[in-house]
């Protein structure tokens, strides 16, 4: 098999639901097959040619142009590669970042454009619409979207939008210091219950104290609480 065997022929995907989920996708192709002669449930599957297996393709969308790669005296057989395409409509789509490298982009409807893709400053980024998470090389991690972002940054969990942003209490810190205090407050119920001048604020105290500690018990979430 030598590649002087083959075509690049231009083509038009019109269908990528693969019922595989292998990436294969049928295209119109001039002279070879032509959407209005042929219905597309009879052209055939084609697999994307990848590098490091199907799970290395990113998904073509309809009306997007690819090469397709195929043998004259093996035409059971079919490839394609993405076509660079710099046309007007489709250019605006396109990822254009300083020092950044797409490692895959996926066209959508509107502002739903999703991406992976990472440069210096902002390390690895993951893109869906306006839903976007980041790992940067100091090892931050943030998910972010129109209504606020979520980090870990040097063992402390933010929430809040840029500039309003607070720590989030630790439940299980809150858990400890709540039973603490109920149990500090209970004490010092029964030891107002045994003098005459404050035997009155004893049961009240106690239980206060109760309820502390009640609150305590109930304020993890049920997987901590089993794990």
């Amino acid at each position: 098999m030598k590649l002087s065997d083959y075509e690049f022929l231009p083509g038009n995907v019109i269908e990528n639901k693969d019922p595989e989920k292998i990436g294969r996708v049928k295209a119109s192709v001039a002279n070879l097959f032509d959407n209005n002669v042929v219905p597309p449930e009879a052209m055939p599957w084609i697999y994307p040619l990848t590098f490091g297996g199907f799970q290395h393709y990113s998904l073509m969308e309809q009306n997007t142009k690819i090469w397709v790669i195929y043998n004259p005296n093996q035409p059971e057989e079919y490839w394609y590669i993405p076509m660079v395409d710099l046309q007007p409509s489709t250019k605006d789509k396109i990822m254009v970042q300083e020092n950044s490298e797409v490692l895959m982009h996926r066209m959508g409807s509107d502002n739903d454009d999703s991406y992976i893709f990472f440069n210096d400053s902002d390390g690895l980024n993951i893109w869906n619409g306006t839903s976007k998470i980041f790992i940067d090389a100091q090892k931050k991690i943030a998910l972010q979207d129109e209504e606020g972002e979520v980090s870990l940054n040097g063992g402390k969990v933010i929430l809040g939008k840029e500039g309003s942003a607070q720590c989030m209490v630790l439940g299980e810190n809150l858990q400890k210091l709540l039973q603490d205090l109920g149990n500090n407050i209970m004490n010092l119920g029964t030891l107002a219950s045994g003098n005459p001048y404050t035997s009155h604020l004893g049961q009240p105290l106690i239980e206060l104290g109760t309820k502390c500690r009640t609150a305590a018990n109930d304020i993890l979430s049920k997987t901590n609480k089993n794990s």
